[in-house]
């Protein structure tokens, strides 16, 4: 009789744990699953100002604002993730954004914002309106205001 290879027997223990977990998780009544929690990424890039296709994804700001509110009003959102690259913008469009992440916040749910390569001065106030800032250790950030 051949002898198992010790890496073979972890690698099947391994994914015996693993089927028998999703047997178990799969056969939770759906109230314990949580499958109508939602969480809703946004991104902002670039320039945020005012006007169609102003960012450079572009979206308008409307449009993410539309998006905010709508996450606000859906029960099943639970949280925003804001992936933010933006050198800032224009005051009214970033107030805008911002208001409308503090009117989610306002309904109990969480925001967190992360920074990509740049996230200042207009970028980095739309990301203080949120619970958690997470960044990259060389992303350039900051505010005069």
């Amino acid at each position: 009789m051949k002898k198992i290879k010790p890496f073979l027997l972890l690698v099947i223990l391994h994914a015996a744990v693993i089927v028998i977990a999703l047997a178990l998780l799969w056969r939770q009544p759906s109230e314990h699953r949580h499958d109508n929690e939602v969480i809703v990424v946004i991104p902002i890039e670039g320039m945020i100002t005012m006007g169609r296709g102003a960012m450079a994804r572009g979206e308008s700001v409307d449009e993410i604002v539309e998006a905010i509110d709508h996450a606000t009003d859906d029960d099943n959102v639970k949280a925003i993730v804001l992936k933010i690259n933006s050198p800032g913008g224009s005051v009214g469009a970033v107030q805008a954004i911002h208001a409308a992440l503090l009117r989610f916040r306002k309904k109990g749910k969480h925001i967190v914002s992360t920074f990509g390569d740049v996230a200042a001065s207009g970028g980095y106030y739309v990301a203080c309106a949120g619970d958690k800032i997470v960044s990259y250790p060389g992303t350039l950030t900051g505010s005069i205001g």
